[in-house]
């Protein structure tokens, strides 16, 4: 028996459309949040054609995990084409879409990568997870090395760096770039263009993997018939900044497009807030800044605040 199964993740008028399509019965898992071929009762040919036949309906859906079962008894010519087109067609299909996602809230995501250091040092293995009950971190993202508004903000962030670290807050800053561009770069003067004296770690996420986890991967993967792997852009990392506490919990995410640089200072502003209300038990009210009274999360308390502001 040919067993496949592949999960989505689409909305109810989608699974509809594809079922109208299909004139199949697909039985929906809860678990998966998706659809579920069912391949009981079928013969092994119709079985393929009908899933090949599924996927060219879904263009629109996100695959969010693609599971293969055994395949077997396929021994005719015309089975095995299927059978190939078939794992071709979804070899790279978990990762089509590269959805933003909301990390606000949830554990920040875990890796190791090579990082410059100091400006000077390549090492392996650099994680956040050394801050970890240690240090608050903004870790920012920027597109590309040797580009243009890229530099001004690491100069920034290096011109803010001691009020960063006066917050007992540290900062980190990743690029899909390799580390020895990173390396290049910082060697190259301010007057040229360059990042010479920016200190703190930039991390190499030249796989990839950290940006996407991160969801701030611009474009996104796709797959030929041919199973030839293609990408929709540059695959570069969009302006993310993220705020982690000391548990290693995202409390802020910010995300610009890539030409829109962002303001230091109300990175600084919102290290700040964080360490208000976890001092002070009390929220931050818009526009608040440090020095600012705060305000008690109570009906009273909001009527306080705005009678005196």
């Amino acid at each position: 028996m040919i067993i496949y199964r592949k999960y989505f993740f689409a909305t109810d008028s989608q699974i509809a459309q594809i079922k109208k399509k299909l004139l199949l019965k697909v039985e929906i898992t809860a678990i998966a949040c998706g659809l579920c071929l069912p391949t009981k009762n079928l013969c092994e040919t119709f079985a393929i054609s009908a899933a090949l036949r599924l996927l060219r309906h879904c263009r629109n859906i996100n695959p969010i995990n693609t599971s293969y079962y055994q395949i077997d008894n396929h021994d005719n010519e015309e089975q095995r084409s299927c059978v190939n087109l078939f794992r071709n067609k979804t070899k790279y299909s978990h990762i089509k879409q590269n959805k933003m996602q909301v990390l606000v809230g949830k554990k920040a995501p875990v890796f190791k990568a090579k990082a410059v250091v100091n400006g000077k040092d390549i090492i392996d293995g650099f994680s956040l997870d050394q801050f970890i009950g240690k240090k608050y971190v903004v870790f920012f993202f920027y597109p590309k090395d040797f580009t243009f508004v890229c530099p001004s903000e690491l100069h920034a962030f290096q011109e803010a760096l001691g009020e960063f670290e006066s917050r007992n807050t540290a900062l980190v800053a990743c690029s899909t770039d390799t580390e020895q561009s990173h390396w290049g770069w910082l060697q190259v003067s301010k007057k040229n263009g360059g990042i010479e004296g920016v200190t703190y770690p930039i991390v190499a996420d030249t796989n990839k993997t950290i940006s996407y986890n991160y969801g701030v991967l611009n474009g996104a993967f796709d797959a030929t018939e041919e199973g030839e792997m293609t990408a929709t852009s540059e695959m570069v990392a969009y302006r993310g900044l993220f705020l982690i506490d000391k548990n290693g919990l995202v409390r802020h995410q910010l995300i610009n497009d890539l030409p829109l640089g962002r303001n230091v200072e109300e990175a600084l502003r919102m290290v700040d807030a964080l360490q208000f209300n976890e001092e002070n038990g009390e929220v931050c009210p818009a526009n608040w800044t440090k020095g600012k009274s705060g305000m008690k999360a109570t009906h009273s308390g909001v009527a306080e605040y705005l009678s005196q502001n």
